[in-house]
């Protein structure tokens, strides 16, 4: 049988750890620190950052990950890296999360699978972060390494992934692909052709018209309230928003280490909340915007069921809210002014849970089906398709691709994805050399068990690749 190999692509911001599968899963999944439950609703598909850095920043942040991925690759070839070079190498957050020897004990089976050697590699604009592909010695699986380091001059690892590169079988057409995603849990697509700006009936669908849980995709609606707010002259896109603390949200993202008193442009926050899922980004944004203007926003671009999403949830709102077992079944139970209330009073009062609190508490899905944003693929067309005739705002949604185009047939690719655990949906607008323009949408998702992200992100990535290859 002919199989294809992919590498994964998976954003990493702020601290995920994770190790290979060790015999209890198919092999497929990796096995995650709770951690990694952190950048829950926030995941795209590629560590892409903006590229707004100098060049000769970005330059020098390129230096620097070549220093620390020769690090991790040499220990995985054997050699020394003790106890020192991880207190010099690891930034703060991530050591609080995961000690010298429990990192050693994920890694052990690695080293002895070694020495390994480098495929491929893609990185990000800015050079903070790439994803390599590792083949062994010892001809068990290729390794997907994720590695994210600081954009200072320390340039300590921020983030670090080691996961099993995916084998697949390739789909022969569109629809087998779609029909695999189906096996992989609950299952909301829709490829859509967009023509004169209006998002035509879907050209295949698995519940196209289906309100599924998005995640960060929700994040696309912020923009949209930002382009408003934009054409009606409230707000400029260089205008500058202070950093406060109380905005703080857990990542993914950086804007949550910027000191309060920072001052970033409008058009930075978008980049980031788009491009990186900035989680604290996204809420500045809101509160600049408004709740109201985020709901008005889910009319205004056609969205079917917005009564799914009053009120909107900031991160930081939805955090809260889903890690409290009191505030969680408090909001369950309340109407929508309930709801609000509960927002602007004990929510607003409540504590951020701190990262290194989340040990054992987010290991699987939480009330994915309740306590989410939800859309179904067709609205996914309408805002995207919205949002790319916007010059400011198409050039913020192809800042990350989401999945490398291989075959190299679009000409833009606009992308937005998110995921919590139990949850993944990516979504993309594409536009082909002819001048053809495509979305392809899709949400998969399980009340209780954990997905297989990669494969799913592989199967959506070939559905986007496959529509209309004949």
């Amino acid at each position: 049988m002919v199989t294809r190999r992919l590498l994964p692509s998976l954003v990493v911001a702020g601290l995920l750890v994770a190790a290979c599968a060790d015999g209890d899963g198919d092999g497929d999944t990796a096995t995650t620190t709770t951690a990694a439950a952190a950048t829950s609703a926030t995941s795209s598909s590629v560590p892409t950052t903006s590229s707004t850095a100098p060049p000769t920043t970005q330059a020098a942040s390129a230096a620097s990950l070549d220093t620390r991925f020769d690090q991790i690759v040499g220990w995985l070839n054997g050699e020394p890296f003790d106890e020192d070079d991880f207190d010099e190498g690891f930034d703060p957050t991530f050591r609080a999360q995961i000690t010298y020897e429990e990192l050693s004990d994920l890694a052990g089976p690695l080293l002895a699978s070694g020495p390994w050697r480098l495929v491929s590699e893609e990185r990000s604009p800015d050079g903070v972060a790439l994803v390599a592909q590792l083949t062994p010695s010892d001809g068990s699986d290729d390794l997907a390494l994720t590695l994210v380091v600081g954009a200072d001059d320390a340039a300590q690892i921020e983030g670090l992934l080691f996961a099993p590169a995916v084998d697949v079988e390739p789909a022969a057409d569109a629809e087998e692909a779609a029909d695999a995603l189906v096996e992989l849990g609950e299952v909301a697509v829709g490829v859509f052709e967009v023509t004169d700006g209006e998002c035509a009936a879907p050209v295949l669908e698995r519940g196209a018209d289906v309100q599924a849980p998005i995640g960060s995709a929700f994040k696309l609606w912020v923009l949209g309230a930002v382009v408003d707010a934009v054409d009606t002259g409230t707000v400029a896109w260089e205008d500058e928003v202070t950093i406060e603390d109380r905005f703080d949200s857990l990542p993914s993202g950086t804007t949550q280490d910027e000191p309060a008193g920072t001052t970033l442009t409008v058009r930075t926050l978008a980049e980031r909340m788009i491009s990186i899922s900035d989680n604290t980004a996204t809420d500045l944004l809101i509160d600049l915007v408004g709740r109201d203007a985020v709901e008005a926003a889910l009319v205004s671009t056609g969205h079917v069921e917005p009564d799914r999403n009053r009120p909107f949830f900031t991160t930081r709102e939805l955090f809260i809210v889903k890690l409290d077992e009191d505030l969680r079944s408090a909001y369950l139970a309340a109407d929508e002014q309930g709801r609000r209330d509960l927002l602007v009073g004990p929510v607003a009062e409540a504590e951020l849970p701190e990262l290194d609190s989340l040990a054992g508490v987010w290991t699987g899905p939480i009330e994915v089906e309740a306590l989410e944003w939800f859309a179904s693929p067709a609205d996914l067309c309408r805002v995207l398709t919205v949002l790319a005739d916007d010059e400011v705002a198409r050039e913020v949604i192809a800042l990350n691709p989401g999945a490398p185009d291989e075959a190299g047939r679009w000409r833009y690719v606009g992308f937005k994805g998110g995921s919590e655990p139990g949850v993944l949906n990516l979504s993309w607008l594409v536009e082909d050399r002819d001048g053809g323009r495509w979305v392809v949408a899709g949400s998969v998702w399980s009340t209780d068990d954990l997905l297989d992200d990669a494969t799913v992100t592989v199967r959506l990535a070939e559905l986007r690749d496959l529509i209309a290859a004949e």
